[in-house]
C-alpha cells in the first residue's frame, strides 16, 4: 500500500520565466523541503520550455521533493489545453533535472495542483482581465 499522506503546497510567488510568468509551487514529503538547486535547473528548463512552446504566456512550475527522487513539472496554458514538460533527478543531485517518462502525468499528490490550476484556468477563461485574474489565485 502506498502511503498517500497529504503533502502541504507551499506557494512561492509569480516568476518571469523565458516568455512566460509562471505561478510556482513547491511540496515534499514531511521533514523535507525542496532544496534551492531543484528551483534553479527547473527554472532554466522551464525557460527553455517556455520559450519552445505556444501558448497564452501563463502557466505554473510545481517543484516536488518525493521519496524516491526530485520532480519538476512545468506547464503552460494554450488556450483550454495543457502543455507539459515533466523531468526527475536524483535526491543526492537536485539539479541534475532528467526528462521523467513519456507519457507519466504526475503522481497523486502533484494532480492535486493540477486540478486546482485547471479549475482557475476555466474560472478565469471569460474574464476580460483572465491573465491577471489566473496569475493572482493559488493554493
Amino acid at each position: 500500500m502506498v502511503d498517500v499522506e497529504s503533502r502541504p503546497v507551499e506557494w512561492r510567488g509569480v516568476a518571469q520565466l523565458g516568455p512566460c510568468e509562471m505561478k510556482v509551487y513547491a511540496m515534499s514529503v514531511a521533514d523535507s523541503e525542496c532544496p534551492d538547486e531543484l528551483d534553479r535547473a527547473a527554472q532554466a528548463l522551464t525557460v527553455e520550455f517556455a520559450e519552445s512552446t505556444p501558448g497564452s504566456g501563463v502557466g505554473y512550475l510545481l517543484l516536488h521533493r518525493a521519496r524516491p527522487a526530485h520532480f519538476a513539472l512545468a506547464h503552460v496554458w494554450d488556450g483550454v489545453d495543457l502543455i507539459q514538460a515533466y523531468w526527475t533527478s536524483p535526491l543526492d543531485l537536485p539539479a541534475e533535472l532528467r526528462p521523467h517518462r513519456a507519457g507519466a502525468v504526475g503522481c497523486v499528490w502533484e494532480l492535486e495542483v493540477l486540478a486546482f490550476e485547471s479549475a482557475q484556468c476555466a474560472a478565469s477563461f471569460e474574464a476580460a482581465d483572465r491573465r491577471e485574474r489566473y496569475l493572482s489565485t493559488h493554493l
